[in-house]
């Protein structure tokens, strides 16, 4: 059955929009690594992903006071944010669909507001919602109170409103608001205890929210999809991601165009400002770590437009040679062509 258009449409967010089981369970685990249930293994801890923490510590600790699960639940978040979101990817089919989808758009998450509209900027889905909707001091889904704050927001009624998730609260939070529900396949949820809460419709890729036009019944193989460019977000998240882990040399293999053009703001002594060829471009990072002890490096972002993004670096490092320590913050703009950036051009501010 295709899915019918609607007006407004409402995502769940880890499990559907971004797989961040890895940042989430490593969290949970940092803080039962210090309790006597530091066993309970990663497969039972992803099944609470997209509940309050509470029903965990709850299962895990039987009795458990209040206000020490608010302590847990603390150390949850400070561990959860201390992480940055490195293991984070965005599923391969989120950004085409959210571009391509026509209706307004809202989350509903379990996550609080704030760090939900982080998420989303940071993995450069921002601007396709027209509205972000987290968990704020009222109660969690299966409750269905986070899917009636966006319908107030739109000033809709529930039968306008097509609520996307993964997990059974997912589902049983869109009954119980009395919208239409949409189960996927691909995130953390139990695929028969969703069904118990009959959702209106079941995917296994979010494209198929755009209907059989767009996203025809012949769905794209593994192996065809692997052949597809990647979209410029795609490829800026997973760079990001890749310069966060300290893997540029592999970004640059994995990323860069045979004929790749790189622009420095100014030259230094022994090198261009300018430099064209994937091989010229992995000398000069090869030259960099070789001459440079990095003490410190973040890349925020990414910051995405049309064909282009942005990254922001900050480095804190020693020149070997010299033994002088600085610090620098520098603006990366990229442009991409079929999958692979073409251009690259660095914007700097020593001693930031």
């Amino acid at each position: 059955m295709g899915i019918s258009h609607f007006p407004v449409y409402l995502f769940d967010v880890d499990g559907t929009l971004v797989d961040s089981a890895l940042d989430i369970c490593g969290a949970i685990q940092g803080v039962l690594a210090s309790t006597p249930r530091n066993d309970v293994p990663d497969e039972v801890v992803r099944g609470y992903i997209g509940r309050h923490l509470f029903d965990l510590w709850q299962d895990v600790f039987p009795g458990c006071s209040v206000e020490r699960m608010n302590e847990m639940l603390a150390e949850y978040r400070t561990s959860y944010l201390a992480r940055k979101h490195s293991g984070t990817r965005v599923y391969p089919s989120t950004v085409e669909t959210l571009a391509q989808l026509t209706g307004r758009k809202s989350t509903a998450t379990t996550k609080g507001t704030e760090t939900t509209r982080a998420v989303l900027e940071l993995f450069g889905l921002l601007p396709f919602f027209d509205h972000v909707q987290g968990t704020d001091g009222f109660p969690a889904k299966p409750a269905p109170d986070v899917i009636f704050k966006s319908l107030e927001v739109f000033e809709v009624s529930p039968s306008d409103c097509l609520f996307v998730g993964d997990s059974t609260a997912d589902m049983e939070a869109a009954r119980r608001a009395g919208v239409k529900s949409c189960a996927v396949t691909y995130g953390y949820g139990n695929r028969e205890e969703m069904s118990r809460w009959e959702p209106d419709y079941w995917i296994d890729d979010l494209r198929e929210l755009l209907g059989e036009k767009r996203y025809p019944e012949q769905r794209l193989t593994s192996k065809f999809k692997e052949n597809l460019p990647m979209s410029v977000a795609e490829v800026a998240n997973d760079l990001a991601r890749l310069c966060r882990e300290g893997k540029n040399l592999e970004a640059i293999d994995r990323y860069y165009s045979a004929d790749i053009v790189s622009q420095e703001s100014a030259s230094v002594p022994g090198m261009p400002a300018e430099m064209k060829g994937i091989e010229a471009i992995r000398g000069k990072n090869q030259w960099w770590l070789e001459n440079h002890e990095v003490h410190n490096a973040e890349a925020n972002g990414p910051y995405v437009g049309n064909d282009q993004f942005a990254l922001e670096f900050k480095y804190d490092v020693t020149q070997k040679g010299s033994g002088q320590r600085f610090q620098m913050n520098e603006m990366a703009l990229y442009t991409v062509k079929d999958g692979k950036i073409v251009h690259e051009h660095f914007f700097y501010n020593m001693g930031a």
